[in-house]
């Protein structure tokens, strides 16, 4: 069987799945594993899906437009190899899920419970079935509730510190918030 090393610059479960994926159909139509190798060395995440940006000393990982079940998954557990002073997670929750939308929002908390050691939770309906999540799963984290993501943001200034990993999963319309 023929093999190739590759490096990726994104990091990440979903890049790494991803580029697995694309990489097996790539081959299948015909691209050899050094062409494959080429391209993976250029492959970036899009803007705002598991993006990493360094802010001071702190690591910001951006997937604030990656919030479903599946993606708030795979960034949280990204998020737990990450080793770090706190891993810090803010979310708003996530929408459009139907009848599934108190679970799944309330199984996001509990996986924000399990790999975070802070907890930044917008209000609203979404948010409050996360904290409730959190709670459930593990009572002594601390969760600073806000009312929207300007005061996050705010937040963040005073709260951050060297060595920490801030995860920002979502960031709702107002609309949402209401």
């Amino acid at each position: 069987a023929e093999e190739c090393e590759v490096h990726i610059p994104a990091i990440g479960i979903a890049a790494i799945v991803n580029f697995s994926l694309a990489a097996a159909v790539a081959h299948d139509l015909g691209m050899s594993l050094s062409e494959i190798a080429a391209v993976g060395e250029r492959f970036y995440p899009a803007s705002h899906r598991f993006e990493i940006v360094r802010s001071g000393d702190v690591t910001v990982i951006d997937d604030s437009y990656n919030i479903n079940p599946v993606g708030a998954n795979a960034a949280l557990q990204s998020l737990s190899h990450f080793a770090a002073e706190r891993r810090i997670v803010y979310t708003s929750g996530m929408v459009e899920l139907g009848k599934e939308e108190a679970s799944l929002n309330r199984a996001l908390g509990k996986n924000i419970a399990r790999c975070a050691s802070y907890a930044i939770v917008c209000a609203g309906r979404y948010g409050d079935l996360g904290a409730e999540g959190i709670r459930e799963e593990n009572p002594d984290l601390p969760i600073l509730r806000v009312k929207d993501t300007a005061e996050a943001s705010a937040r963040f200034k005073t709260l951050l510190r060297k060595g920490d990993v801030l995860l920002i999963m979502s960031d709702l319309p107002r609309d949402y918030l209401l």
